[in-house]
């Protein structure tokens, strides 16, 4: 919910990488908006070493000669002590 707006039109093609030790999954893109649900379902293994997962936003930008790129949007790092049940739940994101 509220993320930069990064493209021209005012919104973003905001897409998310999850990371759990060296697992990573991505989103689709979301076209246009600053309100992205992805409603996506993903299964990562926790190891003995895991604590937490690490999701990163990008905006994408369709290259007109180079195909793809991204530009940061924000990240946030959720522990996986917060997981002892499924709930819904908002973080903030980090801007650094």
């Amino acid at each position: 919910e509220g993320l930069l707006a990064k493209d021209k039109g005012g919104t973003s093609d905001p897409f998310a990488e999850l990371a759990l030790g060296a697992q990573v999954r991505r989103t689709r893109v979301i076209d246009k908006t600053l309100r992205p649900v992805w409603d996506e379902t993903f299964e990562l293994e926790a190891g003995p070493g895991d604590a937490s997962l690490e999701v990163v936003l990008y905006d994408s930008d369709k290259g007109l000669f180079y195909g793809s790129t991204r530009e940061y949007l924000g990240s946030v790092t959720v522990p996986l002590r917060d997981w002892a049940s499924t709930v819904e739940e908002w973080h903030d994101l980090q801007f650094d």
